[in-house]
């Protein structure tokens, strides 16, 4: 999201602009001695109304692209939170499916204890252990 100064920055640099182009200047304000009559001074008043609609127009619109823009930005987070959710999902799959201790068996294909490679799925009970070496949830075969 835009802070509240960058947007106020952006409205600003929007209105220099505006009033320092050649069309716009020249349009509108043809001094208080011109024939048209519409520069500051007499008659000037209208010229200022139509700079000042103009100015609340691109205001609008800077206002809906920086509202959209911060629309989309927010999306984007929310995506990248979602990537960042499925990346740790993998990854912590890809922990279990590894064989720590080459005894070819990973925590998924239920090794119970994947540092010690004489502890996994199929191997002999040792009575002289005092943990389960075979991963059957028993001390006994």
């Amino acid at each position: 999201m835009l802070l509240p100064a960058r947007r106020w920055i952006l409205l600003a640099s929007a209105l220099v602009l505006v009033l320092a182009t050649p069309a716009f200047a020249g349009a509108k304000n043809h001094g208080p001695g011109s024939p048209q009559g519409n520069g500051l001074g007499a008659g000037g008043v209208p010229a200022l109304r139509d700079r000042v609609v103009f100015l609340e127009g691109l205001v609008h619109q800077l206002t809906d692209r920086v509202s959209n823009l911060e629309n989309a930005n927010d999306a984007l987070e929310s995506r990248v939170d979602q990537l960042e959710t499925r990346v740790d999902t993998l990854e912590a799959a890809a922990a279990r499916a590894t064989d720590n201790d080459g005894d070819g068996f990973s925590e998924d294909l239920g090794d119970c204890n994947d540092a010690d490679p004489s502890v996994h799925p199929g191997a002999a009970e040792n009575p002289a252990t005092p943990f389960d070496d075979n991963c059957n949830g028993s001390l006994v075969n």
